[in-house]
């Protein structure tokens, strides 16, 4: 019976029981005040609950995608300043994001580092 039971608690339990990590965006940032703005300009709900602190970011990049096709395909009235808004924050999550092309969606450096580091190009 004893080793029924650990069997059981090592088919079913252990497997439940095991969580991944993940990051979550910093508190007070403006990646917060983005959010929040975002989803009262457009009436557009996060499944998110963005009121949940803290916000994970993997959660926020998701719903910046989702805002910034929305923007593409025209469907949303955002201005530039809240387009550069959401470059920015996904430039911030670049490891969260990938391009069309296999890379993360950081923007490259437009200026040299002490003279000597540049940007890569991306081709």
């Amino acid at each position: 019976m004893k080793k029924f039971f650990r069997t059981c608690l090592w088919a079913f339990g252990i497997p439940l029981s095991v969580y991944g990590q993940t990051t979550y965006l910093p508190l007070h940032t403006e990646e917060y005040f983005l959010l929040d703005r975002l989803e009262a300009k457009t009436g557009m709900l996060a499944p998110y609950f963005f009121e949940l602190k803290p916000v994970a970011r993997q959660d926020a990049v998701d719903y910046l995608k989702a805002q910034k096709q929305s923007v593409f395909l025209g469907q949303s009235g955002l201005n530039a300043i809240d387009q550069y808004d959401i470059r920015r924050a996904l430039s911030i999550s670049g490891e969260w994001v990938e391009t069309a092309e296999g890379m993360d969606g950081t923007i490259p450096s437009q200026k040299p580092v002490l003279r000597y580091f540049t940007r890569c190009s991306r081709t």
